[in-house]
């Protein structure tokens, strides 16, 4: 019987640890919609004009998968001194095809 409770221990502990992460889990997204739905859709919608839901749909989705860490940019690019910074152009592009997907 003794030897059972370290399992049971054991056992508890990784239950406690999984509903830890999923409680954090919870809160990241939770706070990741409250901020589309606070700022970034009214932000694109004065910028864009009133969104669709299909667009709202893209936005989310790519506001969940954050396109922008995954695309490669240099320095400068484009326009060099005086261009659009890249978090404008990222910007642009994703209202852009937000539009355009869901026309």
């Amino acid at each position: 019987m003794q030897a059972a409770c370290p399992q049971v221990i054991k056992l508890n502990c990784q239950k406690l640890e999984k509903d830890q992460q999923m409680k954090r889990l919870h809160e990241t997204l939770s706070q990741t919609w409250r901020n589309i739905q606070s700022s970034l859709f009214p932000w694109l919608s004065e910028e864009s004009g009133p969104l669709t839901k299909k667009q709202q749909e893209l936005v989310t989705t790519l506001e969940l998968v954050r396109i922008e860490e995954f695309i490669i940019t240099y320095h400068g690019y484009p326009g060099r001194d005086g261009g659009i910074p890249v978090s404008g152009l990222l910007t642009s592009a994703s209202t852009a095809t937000v539009k355009q997907q869901c026309l």
